[in-house]
């Protein structure tokens, strides 16, 4: 980045259009319109579209912005110092992303603290261009803007769900997540671009059911988990029944549920979804199959998200067969198309549904505090994917 600056001479009789910047990355805006002799500057400085702009009075506080077409020709007092970015380097949308990490915001509020807790000095360029960004190349800067876009317009979404049904909760996450990955069937790309969909059986140790026969319910027991206990991303024992010590472990010799596998209804209710996420022993029905991820490969959490996703939900409703009750079978469910990412993105999108659903939870509890999340998913999300190694 460079200063850029363009001086102008103020006239008495001249109209000049005069911009502010909002606080919390809230962008440029038309401030006043007013003529020259009622203006205390003797100098005041011409914007183009595509500067990079801030205040230095309140750069601590997200007073950020990149100039467009609406503010071209407008001025600004020498408080908005601005700078043009080279843009076969750096992208203005990833800088104002990187700003607003609160690692980021904290060094610029260290720089601008005063002589006392409530005086604040001035931003000045030297401070600002002294920061240290991370650089990956252009295309992954644009990635990771593409993909924060897609986090926000989602929050805010969510904050429109004041009262908001566990199913419509469900589809805005899923939808969310759809919109990172994509959706191969509609020829949609997402946002995170996956370089390639693989059968879900490359990707797990084992796609497995329990033995097709019914047990012998007792008062205190083993919990024998039905599609009923597989609520939309958490398992639940809440309504379970119970089996014996010795039929559990006679279905032991199947297949063992371990924290971190993941449980899909596969009969009557297909497609419901949960993490395995306790070292509580458990059976399980017959309508629920068991996925085994190859730990380091494919991240339960994330199975679980995709799985979700309208994509494989209307994949595995395509797969489903039966007239009375629907039956999706182990070979289908093993040849489930599941997106290749890195086991670090993986555990990020995991991450972000998880809050997400957090989040709307919030919302539907306590409507009045609904933007309470917001700033906290974005954070966690920027310091998430900025984590590049600082360059120059």
């Amino acid at each position: 980045m460079r200063p850029v600056a363009r001086p102008e001479r103020v006239e008495p009789d001249r109209e000049y259009r005069l911009l502010g910047v909002r606080l919390d990355f809230g962008g440029a805006f038309l401030r006043e319109t007013k003529l020259g002799s009622q203006s205390a500057a003797t100098t005041l400085f011409r914007v183009r579209s595509g500067d990079f702009i801030y205040s230095r009075l309140f750069a601590w506080r997200g007073a950020f912005g990149t100039l467009g077409d609406l503010h071209d020709g407008c001025h600004v007092s020498g408080e908005f110092p601005m700078f043009a970015v080279d843009p076969e380097r750096l992208d203005p949308a990833f800088l104002l992303d990187w700003l607003q990490r609160p690692e980021t915001l904290q060094a610029v509020e260290a720089t601008c603290s005063g002589s006392t807790p409530l005086t604040r000095n001035r931003f000045k360029e030297p401070h600002f261009l002294a920061l240290r960004i991370p650089l990956p190349p252009l295309s992954e800067q644009r990635r990771i803007v593409a993909w924060l876009d897609a986090i926000a317009e989602t929050v805010r979404k969510v904050e429109g769900l004041a009262a908001a049904s566990a199913s419509q909760a469900a589809d805005i996450v899923s939808g969310h997540v759809g919109a990172l990955l994509g959706e191969p069937d509609l020829g949609v790309s997402g946002s995170m671009q996956p370089s390639r969909w693989v059968p879900l059986g490359e990707l797990v140790t084992d796609v497995a059911d329990r033995p097709h026969v019914t047990p012998r319910y007792v008062e205190d027991g083993i919990p024998f988990v039905t599609a009923l206990n597989v609520a939309p991303g958490k398992l639940t024992f809440l309504g379970a029944k119970h089996i014996t010590e010795a039929d559990h472990q006679a279905f032991q010799r199947r297949a063992v549920a371990e924290s971190g596998d993941v449980l899909i209804t596969k009969d009557g209710t297909i497609g419901q979804t949960c993490l395995v996420d306790t070292d509580r022993q458990f059976s399980f029905f017959v309508s629920v199959a068991l996925v085994k991820p190859k730990r380091g490969i494919l991240d339960g959490a994330f199975l679980v998200a995709v799985l979700r996703t309208p994509y494989l939900q209307r994949r595995m409703a395509a797969c489903a067969r039966g007239d009375m009750i629907r039956h999706l079978v182990l070979r289908e469910i093993a040849g489930l198309p599941v997106p290749i990412l890195s086991i670090r993105d993986q555990a990020k999108v995991a991450r972000i549904a998880l809050q997400l659903g957090a989040r709307i939870g919030e919302t539907q509890s306590e409507a009045a505090t609904r933007n309470v999340g917001a700033d906290r998913l974005l954070a966690s999300a920027l310091g998430g994917v900025l984590q590049t190694p600082a360059s120059a």
